[in-house]
């Protein structure tokens, strides 16, 4: 008899489930919606570029998870396919504000209304009340602070 795998393990499983059927879901549709042949990671960046604009190339890689030298090719080619805008900082001439173009935006609005029917399509059972609940948890995951080793509980 095998010991039940802990909670933790459980719920990386759940999240990789979801997230692969949310995958699968929009490798579907992506073709529809991806007109200017941005790809996934393109789509994610514009998405993110959507919630953090104006925004610096350095906080675009902190919120993916990037490196500067990979997200300056695909800034470059979005501005070159009219995506995105490049803008001095005015507190720091070092630096460049990055935003959406009308474009950019209308791509990213087809992606929210693509997104929104592939979850639709994987939560039909839930309340508005889970979905609420479910988004809270989740962004609560999302933004926990990494613990560090001396608070984790082990040596």
């Amino acid at each position: 008899m095998h010991d039940a795998p802990p909670d933790s393990y459980k719920l990386a499983r759940a999240l990789d489930r979801v997230v692969r059927r949310l995958n699968a879901s929009m490798f579907r549709v992506l073709p529809l919606i991806d007109t200017h042949r941005i790809g996934p990671f393109g789509g994610m960046v514009i998405a993110a570029i959507w919630d953090l604009q104006p925004c610096t190339i350095q906080t675009i890689c902190t919120d993916l998870g990037r490196d500067n030298s990979q997200m300056t090719r695909l800034l470059r080619k979005l501005e070159n396919k009219g995506l995105i805008v490049r803008h001095p900082d005015p507190e720091d001439g070092r630096a460049q504000l990055i935003s959406l173009t009308l474009l950019g935006e209308e791509i990213v609005k087809r992606m929210h209304a693509a997104i929104a029917d592939a979850v639709a399509d994987l939560s039909p059972d839930l309340t508005a009340a889970q979905t609420r609940e479910l988004i809270s948890l989740l962004n609560t995951l999302a933004e926990a602070r990494r613990m560090s080793p001396s608070s984790s509980g082990t040596s």
